[in-house]
């Protein structure tokens, strides 16, 4: 005979035997499905508003949320950076580009690196990259923006179109600095403030 007692303790066994499992399968499945459709979304959204801001005639400041997945890294490609890879924090990351970027500025996002048992080095694997045509970087602006599990998912990004003597700014009039919050409180731009 069945108690009350027992149907419970058996419901609430099978209970945490499935909320186990679902949580093992959801941490599998994000490593294995890194780019969320929203931050996919939001990184297009990135490039677009850096364009505006380019074609803007005024010089402006135009913040913007940017959204990242854990282990993912954004980085620019001009003629200064088109290189195989840039050193940021002890690590080296590898920056493909693409042939769509081969002669024009692009933002990449690298959603995939691959498992080297060298810890300091990021070889991306897979990436997304939106070309922004006529739009020049201001120089020493070009930062990787890696995203570990413990950073900020949303900063702030502040989008600058740059004057002479702007802060993030040291090229010419109409340079674009993308100046992401997180690594400025990081003390990623101090060369450039």
């Amino acid at each position: 005979m069945v108690t009350k007692k027992g149907i419970m303790l058996r419901f609430l066994t099978g209970l945490l035997l499935a909320l186990l499992v679902f949580g093992f399968a959801s941490c599998v499945g994000a490593k294995w499905f890194r780019l969320t459709s929203q931050a996919s979304t939001n990184f297009a959204d990135l490039a677009a508003e850096i364009q505006e801001v380019a074609k803007s005639p005024l010089p402006q400041v135009r913040p913007f949320v940017f959204i990242q997945d854990a282990e993912t890294y954004v980085y620019f490609i001009n003629d200064r950076t088109r290189r195989n890879t840039m050193w940021l924090n002890d690590v080296t990351y590898s920056l493909p580009s693409p042939a769509e970027c081969e002669k024009q500025t692009c933002l990449c996002l690298c959603t995939e690196f691959g498992d080297n048992e060298d810890s300091e080095l990021r070889e991306c694997q897979k990436l997304i990259c939106k070309s922004l045509p006529r739009v020049e970087f201001s120089p020493d602006s070009e930062i990787i923006a890696y995203r570990s599990e413990d950073g900020p998912r949303r900063q702030t990004v502040r989008i600058i179109k740059c004057v002479a003597n702007t802060p993030y700014c040291r090229g010419k009039d109409g340079d674009i600095s993308v100046i992401f919050n997180w690594w400025d409180d990081q003390k990623a731009y101090e060369a450039i403030k």
